[in-house]
């Protein structure tokens, strides 16, 4: 999560007049990455670059991981496997 949060820390300056309309986590095979963890990726996200007003924000989870992150309160959008978690940035 470190190296993760570094890369995206020192990328996001480099492009600052894009305007991101696009974040996602997974890619066909579900993210290893801990529900817990996405709300402080998310922020390291939203921090270091533009992210439009309308961006689409989808992480991909295996059902497990859904279930806590329904229940955990992530964000006030709908979540699941595949399905936006639009609000959890904002």
């Amino acid at each position: 999560m470190e190296a993760i949060c570094a890369h995206i820390k020192e990328a996001g300056p480099q492009t600052p007049n894009h305007i991101v309309d696009t974040v996602y986590f997974g890619g066909g095979t579900p993210t290893s990455l801990p529900g817990e963890l996405l709300p402080r990726l998310l922020d390291t996200v939203t921090a270091h670059y533009r992210i439009s007003e309308n961006a689409e924000i989808t992480a991909e989870y295996a059902a497990a991981v859904t279930e806590q992150l329904k229940t955990g309160g992530v964000n006030d959008g709908e979540n699941g496997s595949g399905a936006p978690v639009a609000n959890a940035a904002r």
